[in-house]
């Protein structure tokens, strides 16, 4: 019987076909683990995507390759279970709990004796360990009491204390928030009027929210009643704004989750100080504005188990889960809410990055991101015993952030605000909670201190106190989920060459731009290559125009700067990339992608091959270009200072004083054309000054180009031959393939 079950595990294993919960729609949940994965989670979760008549549960089977099965039934399209596997290879397969329902195929994953473990109790578990907790149930008191954690925190970070004072003593001048100080404009009437409306709501209600927050916790570390008195009128503040007004959930859902999380918060740190009448009425609001919220997430089935990518949603589906934690034994309804979002959160987090980690949205709102989460994980980790930075993909987000923004990077990369500088105290904060030698010297490395509201309720000790300085052993990072490649000539040296790639079968989807197939580069602390345009908002003619077209970013465009595709029926997400090939080495880094797909069908063939020369200060750059009519193929590239073209088919970027060369190998002949400024202007104040190279041939149904780019063009003269006959080119003891 055993041989028969071991036979049967193999045949199914290896069987494919599409199924019922095949789908080729890039916005709808795609079946997890998929054929043949290595799982990075132990227990590993499972999510398959809906029917489309929505059943009253599902059948999940597994079969190990043992012949073990066991079976689960749950109620939504997701499993998360509670308990940890044996390290073995897996098949799974699912069907509606309907009368007569066909099984999905089998699919077969794999979980390795090293996979991180993120356990996340059932929910009645989970309900009767945060009804025995008593409050503050967001503070990481230890057995010995909170007099004991009050002694500790104001001795072993004394600094954070009397910083936080003076930011709350300071605040404590401003007037409290009103209604009157956040009109909200109507889009109708100034669309760009009412996107500054919105910054201007969610920035008041959040210092105003930061400012509750931060007095509640001085009093519980202190026991100043100024601090306690200012909690309390800042939180009555609040609760006197128009719930159906500026910031009701509909019309800014940001001001609605600070509102409410701010005053459960409070409520949690202030505990049995507060009294009854305005405890009951902190609460009450607070229930008001997370219904709203709670109402939004189970709308059409639970819309996020579906359609996954909504990036105020999964943001709001941490807010609920967190707040319903800490009002769990005070409002009955949260029992209900924490039933629905807690562990729903748990296998959900965010859908724009795999287990490998990354952001497709960009690193920058990869930090916004960061911001919220250690806003709310610290908090539910403390009250509910689950981390979330033990999950696979919070630790990706880590090699995410010391790869693409490490130490000492002038910018972000990739997508919305890449222009923007980082902030290293949220980057700093994240590094802290885990405990891995990256993010020791991912921390010890970035200059600054975390914000003291966050370090305060922080762990003691955090994770990385105990380990020692270790440098970094790897310079190169390539997130399959994401389609993006790093390459540094040395990670751990602040003056490191950094170069960027990216091909992401995210697309132009959200906060990300029509930039399949482009590259960036920074070189000591300096932004060489950029991504042009500046975020003035979202939705700006200078937006749509410019930032988030082909012709803004270091990559192909046609016939004068037409590119991808940035919008379609699919929100931008089926014009994607994909990075096809990769190979890191001590000496060379070569990434490939391919874009075809992100053209819409207007080219044929988009490859791109791009090689980073470490011990030869040279980056190579191969294109090879078909499409089905002739067009003018052009090679884009921007800067923060202008080219120097007096040399044929020769480009230098001053860069103060180390020129940087870029060279045309093929075709012997070119055009090149430089301009500055932008085809729309944006709406800010001040525009920093850009230059645009644009290296273009003629008319043709194909075309290559090759580049070199030599970074240090007056101390290196590296001599190089293109040998045509083999598509190949020769420097010094390398021949570089085409």
């Amino acid at each position: 019987m055993r041989l028969f079950y071991l036979v049967f595990f193999y045949l199914i294993a290896s069987y494919s076909f599409a199924d019922w919960i095949d789908t080729t729609d890039p916005l709808t949940v795609k079946a997890f683990p998929s054929q043949q994965a290595e799982i990075k989670q132990n227990p590993p979760q499972f999510r398959w995507p809906q029917p489309d008549r929505i059943p009253s549960g599902y059948e999940v089977q597994l079969l190990s390759s043992q012949g073990k099965s066991s079976s689960y039934t749950v109620a939504r399209n997701w499993l998360l279970p509670s308990q940890i596997f044996a390290a073995d290879t897996y098949s799974w397969r699912v069907r509606t709990t309907t009368a007569g329902a066909a099984w999905s195929d089998w699919r077969k994953f794999t979980i390795g004796v090293n996979a991180d473990v993120f356990l996340v109790p059932e929910y009645n578990v989970l309900l009767s360990r945060l009804k025995a907790k008593s409050r503050p149930k967001s503070l990481p008191i230890s057995s010995a009491g909170i007099e004991v954690w009050r002694q500790q925190v104001n001795s072993t970070r004394a600094n954070a204390v009397l910083g936080l004072r003076n930011d709350v003593d300071r605040y404590m001048q401003q007037a409290i928030l009103t209604d009157a100080d956040m009109p909200l404009v109507a889009a109708s009437v100034n669309e760009s009027a009412w996107a500054a409306s919105l910054t201007n709501i969610r920035q008041r209600v959040n210092a105003e929210t930061a400012q509750l927050r931060n007095s509640a916790l001085l009093w519980q570390i202190t026991r100043d009643p100024r601090y306690f008195s200012e909690a309390v009128r800042r939180g009555n503040g609040l609760i006197a704004l128009n719930l159906k007004g500026s910031t009701h959930f509909k019309n800014q859902d940001q001001a609605t989750r600070a509102i409410a999380w701010g005053l459960v918060q409070a409520n949690d740190l202030l505990a049995l100080d507060l009294p009854s009448v305005t405890r009951t009425a902190w609460l009450n609001n607070a229930k008001s504005r997370t219904l709203d919220m709670y109402r939004d997430l189970a709308n059409n089935y639970w819309r996020l188990d579906q359609r996954p990518f909504d990036s105020h949603g999964s943001t709001q589906y941490g807010y609920v889960a967190a707040i319903s934690a800490l009002l769990v034994g005070d409002v009955p309804e949260a029992d209900i809410w924490f039933r629905d979002t807690f562990r729903a959160y748990a296998q959900y987090i965010n859908p724009l990055g795999g287990e490998d980690g990354g952001y497709a949205g960009g690193s920058a709102y990869g930090e916004y991101s960061a911001d919220v989460y250690l806003q709310l994980w610290d908090p539910i980790s403390i009250a509910t015993g689950v981390s979330f930075y033990d999950k696979p993909w919070s630790k990706g987000m880590l090699d995410f952030f010391a790869y693409f923004v490490p130490p000492g990077t002038p910018s972000h990369q990739f997508g919305d605000a890449a222009e923007t500088k980082p902030v290293n105290q949220l980057l700093k904060a994240y590094a802290s909670r885990f405990k891995s030698p990256l993010a020791a010297w991912y921390y010890r490395n970035l200059v600054g201190d975390e914000s003291p509201s966050t370090l305060l309720s922080a762990p003691m000790p955090l994770p990385i106190d105990s380990l020692a300085n270790t440098l970094p052993d790897v310079n190169s990072l390539y997130l399959p989920t994401t389609g993006w490649a790093a390459m540094h000539s040395e990670l751990a040296d602040r003056s490191r060459t950094s170069l960027y790639f990216k091909s992401s079968p995210y697309g132009s989807f959200n906060h990300s731009h029509g930039d399949q197939n482009t590259f960036t580069l920074v070189d000591k602390g300096r932004p060489i290559f950029v991504d042009s345009g500046v975020y003035d908002w979202y939705g700006s003619k200078h937006f749509y125009q410019w930032y988030r077209q082909t012709k803004a970013h270091n990559g192909i465009t046609f016939d004068g700067g037409k590119g991808q595709i940035v919008d379609d029926d699919m929100g931008g997400m089926a014009a994607k990339g994909q990075i096809t090939q990769y190979q890191f080495a001590d000496n060379i880094d070569m990434v490939e992608g391919d874009a075809k797909q992100a053209y819409g069908g207007q080219l044929s063939q988009a490859l791109r091959r791009i090689w980073f020369l470490r011990d030869q200060n040279l980056i190579v750059v191969w294109d090879k270009l078909k499409s089905p009519v002739a067009r003018k193929f052009e090679w884009n590239l921007h800067a923060n200072e202008a080219f120097d073209l007096s040399m044929p088919q020769q480009y230098i970027l001053p860069n103060k004083d180390k020129p940087i060369c870029i060279n045309t190998v093929w075709p012997e002949l070119t055009n090149a054309v430089q301009t500055s400024g932008y085809d729309v202007l944006p709406e800010v104040n001040s525009i920093p000054p850009v230059w645009h190279l644009r290296v273009s041939y003629g008319l043709a149904l194909e075309q290559q180009f090759v580049h070199v780019i030599n970074l240090d063009c007056l101390s290196s003269k590296p001599s190089y031959t293109f040998d045509f006959g083999r598509s190949q080119l020769l420097i010094a003891d390398k021949a570089i393939s085409f």
